[in-house]
């Protein structure tokens, strides 16, 4: 029984669907009391104008209405695209599983720097968080890339104070999914929330969280990659980490500058990290896949060397000196978006997995249970926020 009513049924769906159809028909159409010969019969067909009580009761059939129809949408998309796979998934829960992390030496945390005065600062607007952080938001323009975007900036309790104020800090470049905007990780990851949380109660020092916009040609779909006509790797690996250095006091080392991303925002995550390891230190992919992926689409033409460079589990399975990686791939074994996916969807996280698991610095979050929604794997983000405290986040 309880799998009728389970969020994936066909079952719910149909009910719901056959609700969105049926329900107008009752506006208009129905059964009425006529006498015929002396007796009172039932009748199908035109309601009368009704009283008004009869009008009470057709508005309400109005609202049902439109709710099964917008409710019968939100089944079918969520059946197809596989978000939440049960009702728990819908309200969210705690995180459950650990890190497993494959045996190597220790990483060594590279000791934080003298803070230097930002050089040519963009302007900027900040906005104080509940947590008492603050909340920055500037326009990065890119010159060689031609893209003209907002970023979100986090900046910790305390930035612009002692000891803070003199102090390089460690900087995270954070992605939301695609369409996704700064606005959407910001609050769908309660980014506020849980990196203050890192630092009071998890043991990670003060960082700064910057989130741009991965839809860098909106509304196309570039899986942050450089293409002849788009330059997203350009703006977003270069420009924009540009931009906040001269902007903020955070860390130029590489080691210190770190990746992480949700869906689309895991797979740029990744690729940036094995592509730039002049830039970036360390990358989580949470929820992430491991090669470009836009259904139906062949995204470059036929350039199988331009795929093969964007593709970390290309780069992975074709590397003859298997090396340090410091990536942490979470997934839910029950997502084909991130997962296991087949050749119908993107998920191949199960094959990086398999891949790279044993190289020194890998860490690996599998959870048994969820979709590819947003609300299974923000709860995921205290755990890889303390995972990058580790390596000096």
């Amino acid at each position: 029984m309880l799998k009728l009513v389970g969020l994936t049924s066909p079952f719910l769906a149909g009910v719901v669907v056959a609700a969105a159809i049926l329900l107008p028909f009752s506006v208009l159409f129905g059964f009425s009391r006529v006498e015929v010969n002396g007796k009172k019969r039932l009748r199908f067909g035109r309601r009368n104008r009704p009283g008004p009580a009869g009008t009470a009761g057709r508005w309400i059939r109005i609202v049902l209405a439109q709710a099964a129809a917008i409710l019968a949408m939100l089944l079918l998309v969520n059946n197809s695209l596989h978000f939440y796979l049960t009702w728990g998934d819908l309200v969210g829960g705690g995180a459950t599983g650990h890190i497993r992390t494959a045996p190597g030496p220790a990483p060594t945390v590279p000791t934080p720097t003298p803070a230097a005065d930002p050089q040519h600062p963009l302007p900027y607007t900040t906005t104080p968080t509940p947590s008492g952080a603050q909340l920055a938001k500037m326009t990065v323009r890119g010159d060689t890339s031609g893209v003209n975007a907002d970023a979100w900036v986090w900046l910790p309790p305390g930035y612009e104070q002692d000891p803070l104020k003199a102090q390089s800090l460690p900087v995270l470049y954070l992605y939301s999914g695609f369409p996704g905007s700064p606005q959407s990780i910001y609050d769908q990851f309660e980014v506020d929330k849980r990196a203050s949380q890192a630092i009071t109660k998890n043991g990670v020092r003060p960082f700064v969280i910057v989130m741009p916009s991965i839809m860098t040609h909106g509304p196309r779909d570039t899986e942050c990659v450089d293409l002849p006509d788009a330059k997203s790797e350009t703006y977003l690996a270069k420009e924009v980490p540009d931009a906040v250095q001269r902007t903020f006091r955070v860390s130029t080392d590489p080691k210190l500058n770190f990746l992480a991303g949700y869906s689309t925002g895991g797979l740029c995550a990744a690729n940036y990290l094995m592509r730039h390891p002049d830039r970036f230190g360390a990358a989580a992919s949470i929820g992430g896949y491991f090669h470009p992926f836009i259904e139906g689409k062949d995204m470059f033409n036929g350039d199988q060397k331009l795929y093969e460079a964007n593709s970390p589990i290309w780069q992975a399975k074709n590397t003859s000196n298997p090396k340090s990686l410091r990536l942490l791939i979470v997934s839910v074994t029950a997502d084909e978006h991130s997962y296991n996916g087949g050749k119908a969807h993107e998920g191949d996280s199960k094959d990086m997995i398999d891949t790279v698991q044993n190289w020194p610095g890998v860490g690996v979050l599998l959870l048994e249970k969820g979709g590819h929604g947003w609300q299974v794997y923000s709860r995921t983000f205290d755990q890889a926020l303390t995972w990058m405290g580790q390596l000096g986040l």
